[in-house]
């Protein structure tokens, strides 16, 4: 699967869930949730550690693997009367992650609308008529992975926040088992941090671990063909973090 990007002048790709090669015509390429672990000239790797569940198994195995805390939230939303939509809402989906994340104070992360309709399914969650949570994917024919998530939590309610947290859930495992109905082998929860102790990300963490999914590693490879955008996205980098 791959997205290409205009920045400027620059051509971008990322390209995912393939073993990393050269492309031609590009001032940088990007592999993500790549399963080998290579050693290639001009590529930089990085570890992206992340929790999979494997789809092999029975779906009442996947279940009964999860916590109670999972399958309790994901029954409450049901009896709540919650609805799963899939591959629809996607300008109010776009809209939460704007909200979500200028709310949290984070810095925008989106992929056009485009690319979110060809790339993977979009599931969201419609209560009393309102679209209360989304879980944007990517897939191929083995893989799953959970990419963006938004919700309207931190505009509503403690009650509403509540049930919009199940509502996570069980789109989670609708989505689990639309990847069963299709063949795909592995869930991928979109990645694990092992860093230093973020209380935010260790939460997400907490949330991700419900599922009962095994830590694997996948890697990200990085290759610049220009000097120059290698230069101004170090900088660009170093002008976020100041």
């Amino acid at each position: 699967m791959e997205i290409e990007r205009q920045r400027y002048r620059f051509k971008t790709k990322e390209v995912w869930f393939s073993p990393p090669f050269d492309v031609t015509g590009y001032h940088l390429v990007v592999f993500h949730a790549a399963k080998p672990k290579l050693d290639l000239d001009g590529f930089q790797r990085e570890a992206e550690p992340t929790l999979v569940i494997d789809l092999n198994q029975e779906l009442e195995t996947i279940w009964n693997n999860m916590s109670k805390t999972s399958t309790r939230g994901i029954r409450a939303a049901q009896k709540a009367g919650v609805e799963v939509k899939l591959n629809e809402n996607y300008e109010e989906f776009q809209d939460m992650n704007t909200r979500f994340r200028k709310a949290k104070g984070l810095p925008q992360y989106s992929f056009p609308t485009d690319v979110l309709k060809r790339s993977g399914p979009l599931f969201t969650a419609e209560h009393d008529g309102e679209v209360v949570s989304g879980l944007a994917y990517f897939e191929d024919d083995y893989t799953i992975r959970y990419t963006v998530g938004a919700s309207p939590r931190l505009e509503v309610g403690k009650e509403r926040a509540s049930l919009i947290g199940k509502t996570k859930l069980l789109l989670n495992w609708d989505a689990i088992n639309y990847a069963k109905r299709k063949g795909i082998r592995e869930y991928d929860l979109g990645g694990y941090y092992t860093g230093d102790r973020d209380k935010e990300k260790m939460r997400i963490n907490t949330f991700k671990r419900h599922f009962g999914g095994q830590l694997v590693e996948r890697y990200a490879y990085t290759k610049y063909y220009s000097r120059m955008f290698q230069v101004v996205g170090r900088l660009g980098s170093l002008l976020h973090r100041s």
